[in-house]
């Protein structure tokens, strides 16, 4: 049918219709030439999610996504949420499980199976994989080093919960960098021998890794957005004790706490590792005057200059010589 004849049928049917303008554009519709307004393009805002009620939400491009049950505001249905959770890629629905370390990715296309327990077979000169690679490679250094400390055969078991931990963190935060890879590593090590009933000190894997204590706890929240709500959260779940990790009597506790409120507009906020020890040696030194605890002794267990130690002691001392009142509490 030659376009004349159709415009000729085109004009007589509008000439007999009531609504012609309308007509038009239902034919237009009707060939999908005109893109309708829909819920996709409105970008609602939420506090809370509306299916969970969560406040945990990542963002995705455009999208406002829930971290607890994986629904968007940004509709793409007739409903007002649509739940993603098994599609996205980055969601924690995605980790590997743990103590996995057979994982499979997809290199040129096809499935490929990768052990995190074998980095040799990471031939790969892809950027990702040696990444991949090289940080792993990193953490059974330590952990080489460190399962002489233990019974090969049960901390063979932790080892690969370490590595599974480990993993997640390098797929989820694949940007990461200096004392947040060094910290989150070291708590990747931390959390598993502890779930296990298995002594670790933090101070040792500061020293082992090359980060201060202080860097570490600092940057213990991030654990807990990556893996709450997570088959890990039975790691992260378990109590990290004290900055200070030495075995210290109730009274030594107890004034520590309340040096702390004395100084607390003094000392740092998480309070450095540095402060802590700092303490330590002016209880032991100036208040309790036992020597239990030198600098020499107390620089060892953080790789740390004893004349460190010793700078943070005389801040301390200096504020309650002059605050006499405040030093008389600590001596009851």
């Amino acid at each position: 049918m030659s376009k004349e004849i159709t415009a000729l049928l085109l004009k007589n049917k509008i000439d007999k219709v009531k609504n012609p303008k309308e007509y038009l554009i239902n034919c237009l519709r009707n060939q999908g030439l005109i893109k309708e307004e829909t819920s996709e393009s409105k970008i609602v805002s939420h506090d809370t999610c509306k299916l969970c009620n969560s406040s945990d939400f990542i963002f995705n491009k455009h999208e406002k996504i829930c971290n607890e049950c994986g629904a968007t505001d940004t509709s793409v249905s007739d409903s007002a949420y649509k739940t993603y959770k098994q599609n996205i890629s980055f969601t924690k629905g995605t980790f590997i499980e743990p103590g996995t370390t057979l994982v499979k990715i997809i290199k040129n296309g096809v499935e490929v199976t990768r052990d995190l327990a074998r980095t040799n077979t990471f031939i790969s000169q892809d950027p990702e994989e040696k990444r991949l690679k090289a940080n792993i490679d990193k953490l059974n250094e330590i952990l080489d080093s460190l399962v002489k400390d233990y019974n090969p055969m049960i901390f063979d078991k932790i080892r690969d919960e370490i590595s599974s931990v480990w993993y997640n963190i390098l797929l989820i935060k694949p940007e990461i960098r200096g004392r947040e890879r060094l910290s989150l590593l070291a708590w990747s090590i931390y959390y598993p021998i502890v779930y296990n009933n298995l002594n670790i000190n933090i101070q040792k894997l500061a020293t082992i890794i090359g980060v201060q204590v202080g860097d570490i706890y600092s940057y213990n929240f991030v654990m807990k957005d990556i893996f709450e709500g997570t088959r890990f959260e039975k790691y992260i779940s378990v109590p990290i004790g004290t900055e200070t990790s030495i075995d210290l009597s109730p009274n030594y506790l107890s004034k520590i706490k309340l040096i702390k409120k004395d100084l607390k507009d003094y000392l740092s906020n998480p309070i450095k590792t540095k402060e802590e020890y700092g303490i330590v040696y002016y209880l032991s030194n100036k208040i309790f005057k036992d020597r239990k605890y030198t600098s020499t002794f107390l620089s060892e267990k953080i790789n740390l200059s004893p004349n460190v130690i010793l700078l943070e002691a005389s801040k301390i001392e200096k504020f309650y010589n002059k605050n006499v009142g405040k030093r008389t509490k600590l001596t009851l």
